[in-house]
């Protein structure tokens, strides 16, 4: 009796009791309920809108962004506020933009920015309706991962409109889905008011019509697109007529290029993660051409994100312009990785806004040893809020610096911060025939303030030759990484003075 009872005893102390086992099960039946969370409800919604908000808000007082193009944008809403007058932030011109922040230009870059972060919020809704929609594995980590993708991260708290047109693009692909015709058709003119370049997306969304409906669909919403798009770019045409596509823009050599495709938009580490992802699901990636033939969806998230990078590859100046191909991306991922590998190429995407490697190699990665080398560095993330936190500290700094009376400072991209941030205290001045001119309103301005000091982008040989036969002093607006404070460097000097004839 004695044994057997305490047989009994340790086999109830071994054994777990009936009212623990659902408790046991409970941790992957906890993980699989989150990875397919439906943020289309209410309550995940909003947890997902005050998470996706309460992220954005360090970035959104720090000016009106990083890239001196916001300040672009700023300048261009200030100049159509004062003068009844369009001129474009950039060219070709980003039209509806530009009068949607000369509308709320009075709240200051707060209110610009935080006007980003809300139609941004809207894409990052229209994504997780169309993962819904799709029926696609893991919709609620593939919401998730879109929202905080690091590059969509910065950008959805700048004054910039590539989150403005993203968001008119998912949601017209959304109102296709949902066979909308006139709604999807009017929604992408929307995005081509933004920026122009969103033309090409008609292409995938008219052959998805096509294949599903009839064909006077198409009609009717090419026809929508392009009369929404006409009518928001009229302050273009009836500045420039078609000379707005007559500009001029460098393109960067092939290391800023691949880094710009590599380092500069998703991080070397995700990106390392996500082709080992898709070499393990070799299996299903050799079965593209075929999912291409057999599924239009697939077909049009193909198109698109080879059209975003056609675009990029055009003229790769900014990595902003892979935008329109992330959320398209993370779908051809999700139809071709199996769950597991997904998960894992989402989190390292995820982890990318924090933490990613570089190499101290003097040759870069062009270097044999260069994997020798690699150390950790911030994640995209972390380097664009530190970027726009120093940029608007060192412009603060600019009216301190020594320069002498009737100077002329050459501040380079630097010269729309600084105009627009003292726009009280400097007065903009245009050169003559410049409204007849094709080309963005910062290129040829000038601002000048106390002192007879002048700020301007750049100048010509001859322009600087003229100043100096004027007698005024030119320098150059640098920083000092060291004390991280503005540096001013004397430049264009006249032959005489230069060798010390008088």
């Amino acid at each position: 009796m004695r044994s057997g009872s305490i047989r009994s005893a340790v086999a109830q102390t071994v054994a777990p009791p009936k009212a623990l086992e659902p408790i046991a099960s409970a941790g992957p039946q906890l993980w699989a309920r989150a990875l397919s969370l439906d943020f289309t409800r209410p309550w995940p919604g909003l947890l997902l809108a005050v998470l996706f908000v309460v992220s954005r808000l360090p970035w959104v007082t720090l000016g009106f962004g990083s890239d001196p193009d916001a300040w672009r944008v700023a300048m261009s809403a200030r100049y159509l506020l004062e003068h009844a007058a369009y001129l474009p932030s950039r060219l070709p011109g980003y039209p509806l933009h530009d009068i949607v922040t000369a509308a709320l230009l009075w709240g200051g870059w707060t209110l610009t920015n935080i006007s980003t972060v809300a139609i941004a919020l809207a894409g990052v809704f229209c994504f997780a309706m169309l993962v819904k929609r799709l029926g696609l594995p893991a919709p609620g980590l593939l919401a998730v991962t879109f929202a905080f993708l690091p590059l969509l991260w910065f950008t959805s708290s700048e004054t910039l409109d590539y989150s403005w047109a993203l968001t008119f693009l998912l949601a017209a692909y959304l109102s296709l889905l949902h066979r909308r015709i006139a709604l999807g058709g009017l929604l992408l003119g929307l995005a081509c008011g933004c920026r122009v370049t969103y033309l090409a997306f008609a292409l995938p969304m008219t052959l998805l019509i096509w294949q599903d409906l009839h064909p006077r669909d198409v009609l009717r919403f090419l026809g929508l697109m392009l009369v929404t798009w006409f009518v928001l770019f009229a302050p273009v045409w009836i500045r420039y007529g078609l000379r707005f596509w007559n500009f001029y823009d460098f393109r960067p050599d092939w290391g800023d290029f691949l880094h710009a495709l590599t380092e500069g938009s998703i991080g070397l580490l995700p990106l390392v993660v996500l082709g080992i992802c898709l070499l393990l699901s070799w299996r299903r990636v050799a079965q593209l051409p075929a999912i291409l033939r057999n599924e239009p969806q697939a077909a049009v998230w193909t198109m698109v994100a080879l059209l975003a990078l056609f675009i990029f590859v055009r003229l790769p100046l900014q990595t902003y312009y892979l935008m329109p191909a992330a959320p398209f991306a993370l779908l051809l991922l999700a139809r071709l990785m199996r769950r597991g590998l997904l998960i894992l190429a989402c989190v390292a995407l995820l982890l990318a806004g924090f933490v990613d490697v570089y190499t101290t190699s003097a040759r870069g990665w062009l270097a044999p040893s260069a994997v020798l080398h690699i150390r950790p560095t911030a994640g995209l993330m972390l380097q664009d809020y530190e970027l726009r936190r120093q940029r608007l500290s060192l412009v603060r700094q600019v009216p301190d610096l020594p320069l002498p009376s009737g100077a002329v400072l050459t501040a380079g991209f630097y010269f729309p911060m600084v105009a627009e941030l003292y726009h009280d205290r400097l007065q903009l001045a245009l050169p003559d025939g410049y409204l007849e001119q094709v080309g963005p309103l910062t290129d040829t301005a000038s601002a000048s303030g106390p002192g007879g000091i002048t700020y301007v982008w750049l100048l010509s040989q001859g322009d600087a030759r003229g100043l100096l036969l004027d007698g005024r002093e030119i320098y150059s607006l640098d920083f000092a990484r060291e004390t991280n404070k503005p540096l001013e460097v004397r430049i264009y000097r006249l032959e005489n003075e230069r060798f010390g004839i008088h």
